[in-house]
């Protein structure tokens, strides 16, 4: 499917005609300054909330976020991960409150139902005060509420221009191969979970990689990367994890060097009481074929901004 029949698909012309300004201006910089409009009055993202669900639809349009020096603890949206392909990866934090829960508050709602339709978001990325990133058109692909992570995808493919409406011009995408991937991801994650876990229990004799505990209840399959078709629930894609170690490691507080496979700890966690697990040795399993795959757990160390020193 052509970029052009996706825009034209969604119900609202207003929509379409907001996603193609931001298409447009794909990795370009911009000033924002509010109320943040299209030529033709349509509102694009707004100053109160980072996800901006327009009143005249369900779905969320765009995102924005603003991002720190701490980037990488706990609450706070990562740095996208761009590839040798020209693709792009980002976490991005659910909205939180003091009280209630996340999934009771629409914005996030609205992002879910992004996930769940393919419909693709904006993403704008702050580099200085008022400056922002156009990032482009992504896919929400994964939603953890373990973490509260949105996981996206960037689209990567050739450009040229097209109309969506009267007036209204942008760049064509073909997003064929954007919309397989993303499908595919779905079936993965929907299907062969158990086997996955069951495999990882075989593998490391039922002992999590980080601590040893034997308790096959408390142990869980940690995923390295949670896309892509076949990685997805493949045994070198997984580790046996005890359950909060998972936590951590879903957070990106914990990760794993590929050249020693020796467990890193983000600078936020060294002084807790998991600071022994830092630099120690994974256990591996018996069987190298069923190792972690080593590129995976670098793009995971990248994803999460997590540092060596």
């Amino acid at each position: 499917m052509k970029l052009e029949d996706r825009l034209k698909s969604l119900p609202d012309t207003r929509h379409q005609e907001g996603l193609v300004w931001f298409l447009e201006r794909s990795g370009t910089e911009i000033i924002i300054s509010y109320p943040m409009k299209t030529s033709g009055g349509v509102l694009l993202a707004t100053k109160a909330a980072g996800i901006f669900k327009p009143k005249f639809n369900e779905y969320v349009l765009s995102i924005r976020s603003s991002i720190s020096k701490s980037a990488t603890e706990l609450y706070s949206d990562k740095h996208p991960v761009f590839e040798k392909d020209g693709s792009w990866t980002y976490l991005y934090r659910h909205e939180i409150r003091a009280a209630g829960d996340p999934l009771s508050i629409s914005r996030n709602k609205a992002l879910i139902k992004n996930m769940q339709d393919a419909v693709p978001v904006a993403v704008i990325v702050q580099s200085d005060k008022g400056r922002y990133q156009v990032l482009g058109l992504a896919y929400v692909t994964d939603y953890n509420p373990r973490t509260g992570y949105f996981f996206l995808i960037g689209t990567s493919a050739p450009r040229s221009t097209f109309s969506v409406g009267p007036g209204v011009m942008a760049e064509s995408m073909d997003i064929d191969a954007d919309t397989r991937k993303f499908q595919e991801t779905r079936q993965a994650i929907r299907q062969g979970q158990a086997k996955f876990r069951l495999d990882l229990l075989d593998a490391y004799g039922s002992r999590c990689a980080a601590t040893e505990y034997d308790v096959s209840e408390g142990l869980e399959a940690a995923h390295i990367r949670p896309y892509r078709g076949t990685h997805t629930n493949e045994t070198r894609n997984g580790i046996l994890l005890r359950a909060d170690i998972h936590s951590l490691f879903d957070y990106g507080i914990i990760g794993v060097d590929p050249e020693s496979m020796k467990i890193v700890l983000n600078q936020s966690a060294r002084g807790s009481k998991y600071a022994k697990l830092h630099d120690q040795l994974l256990r591996l399993p018996d069987d190298t074929t069923r190792h972690p795959d080593r590129e995976l757990l670098q793009r995971h160390l990248k994803l999460h901004g997590i540092s060596f020193s």
